[in-house]
C-alpha cells in the first residue's frame, strides 16, 4: 500500500477468474468431504439397524434351528392360547437318545440333526396359529391347530414319522427318533400355561418310559 509502484498489477478479468477457480476447488473438496461423512454416517446407521434387527430376532428366536425360543412360547400361550384355547394342541417332543448320538457322531452332528429337526418343524406349521418352538436342548414344542385330539394326533404322528425317516449323508447310519406328549389346551384343567407345561411334560416322560419313538395324548391313557 505505501509502494503501489513496485506491485504486480493484476488485471480485474484474472482476478475473478482466480476467485472463481478458489471456489470451484473449495466446492469441491467441500463436496467430497460432505460425501464421505454422509455415506461413513448412512454405513454406521445400517450397521446399527441389522444389529438391531439381529437382536430383535434373537430375543424371540433360538439361533440355531430358527424356531421360537421359549420366553416366545410362554407368552404366545399367555396372549393367543389361553384367551382362545378351542382347537389348539401342544405337542413337545424331544430326541431319543439324543447323548448318545452326540458321544456316539460327535456334537457338531448332533447340531445337525437339532437343525435338520428345526427345519421340518417349521415346514410342519400349516395352519394359522401353528408355530414351532426350540423349547431347550433337544427339547421342541409343536402348537397343532386342529378339529380335535384325533386329527391332532394324527399329524402329530405323521411328523414324528417324518422324523425318523431323517437322513444325514455325514452318517447315513445315525438313526433319530423322537418321543412326545400331547394335549389338548381346551381342557378346562388347564387355567394357565404352567399346568398346561407340566401335563405335557408328563406325557412326553410317559412316552419315554413306555419305549420312545411314541406319542402319547392324555385321552390314549
Amino acid at each position: 500500500w505505501d509502494h503501489p509502484e513496485v506491485s504486480t498489477q493484476v488485471s480485474p478479468d484474472y482476478t475473478i477468474r482466480d476467485i472463481m477457480m478458489s471456489f470451484v476447488i473449495l466446492s469441491g473438496l467441500m463436496f467430497c468431504i460432505v460425501s464421505y461423512l454422509l455415506k461413513a454416517y448412512y454405513q454406521e446407521k445400517r450397521s446399527k439397524d441389522e444389529l438391531i434387527q439381529k437382536l430383535d430376532f434373537y430375543s424371540t428366536h433360538d439361533p440355531l434351528t430358527g424356531l421360537h425360543n421359549r420366553r416366545y412360547f410362554i407368552d404366545y400361550i399367555k396372549e393367543k392360547i389361553l384367551p382362545s384355547p378351542k382347537n389348539f394342541f401342544i405337542l413337545m417332543y424331544d430326541v431319543d437318545h439324543f447323548k448318545k448320538l452326540n458321544d456316539t457322531y460327535g456334537h457338531l452332528f448332533g447340531d445337525k440333526v437339532l437343525a435338520r429337526i428345526g427345519e421340518m418343524a417349521k415346514a410342519f406349521c400349516l395352519e394359522p396359529g401353528e408355530i414351532s418352538v426350540r423349547y431347550g436342548g433337544e427339547e421342541f414344542i409343536q402348537v397343532i391347530v386342529a378339529p380335535d385330539i384325533e386329527h391332532a394326533f394324527a399329524r402329530a404322528e405323521t411328523f414324528r414319522n417324518s422324523i425318523s425317516s431323517i437322513s444325514l449323508f455325514e452318517e447315513p447310519s445315525a438313526k433319530v427318533h423322537i418321543s412326545g406328549g400331547l394335549i389338548d389346551c381346551s381342557d378346562t384343567k388347564f387355567a394357565s400355561h404352567n399346568r398346561m407345561l407340566s401335563s405335557v411334560d408328563a406325557l412326553l416322560y410317559l412316552a419315554k418310559t413306555n419305549g420312545r419313538n411314541k406319542i402319547v395324548h392324555q385321552e390314549s391313557l
